[in-house]
């Protein structure tokens, strides 16, 4: 018989649900429903399981995590939570975009942000731009929800000057910025 401890450290070791449940040779749910009633939280390890676009975006989060240690992650406790982070009570979300061009016919590119999930719940948006290839961050946002009311998307030209350049911020100031606002 598989202990509720059993399934603690088999979660743990895997962090997620079914490569965990797969270890001991159980149904999915059998295991979801034991760590629930243990009141172990099941959220998943998005950078390690979750798809390229989640793995990308947990990057992100990693770094804002780094630059903020004060933040809360709300990933930790709750499946795909409403906003990513609480920093003093304030509501925060991440996004990261990879440069692509804009359009096929030019070699202008741009980052390109989707808040439609998230435009009633977060305070603040903090929008990582980075290379083509996801590997360097170029560029970093920080974005009041009272700015964007009615969008659900940004786009951010890499060469040439635009609305949101005055939201620029240098990332190493990020977390001076959320304890002023404290």
């Amino acid at each position: 018989m598989i202990t509720t401890e059993q399934c603690i450290e088999a979660y743990q070791k895997h962090e997620q649900l079914f490569a965990a449940a797969e270890e001991l040779k159980i149904p999915w749910q059998t295991l979801y429903s034991r760590l629930k009633k243990a009141g172990f939280s099941v959220t998943g390890n998005k950078s390690k399981w979750g798809s390229v676009k989640d793995r990308f975006a947990a990057q992100g989060e990693a770094e804002f995590k780094r630059l903020v240690p004060s933040a809360e992650d709300q990933n930790e406790s709750q499946y795909q939570s409403k906003v990513d982070f609480f920093v003093y009570g304030i509501k925060v979300d991440v996004k990261s975009a990879k440069s692509k061009k804009s359009n096929s016919n030019y070699a202008s590119k741009r980052w390109a942000f989707s808040l439609k999930k998230q435009i009633e719940e977060a305070d603040f948006y903090v929008l990582f731009c980075y290379n083509e290839e996801g590997n360097f961050l170029q560029d970093c946002y920080l974005i009041p929800r009272d700015m964007i009311i009615g969008l659900q998307t940004i786009s951010i030209p890499l060469s040439s000057k635009s609305k949101w350049h005055c939201f620029r911020i240098d990332e190493e100031t990020l977390s001076d910025f959320f304890l002023e606002m404290k």
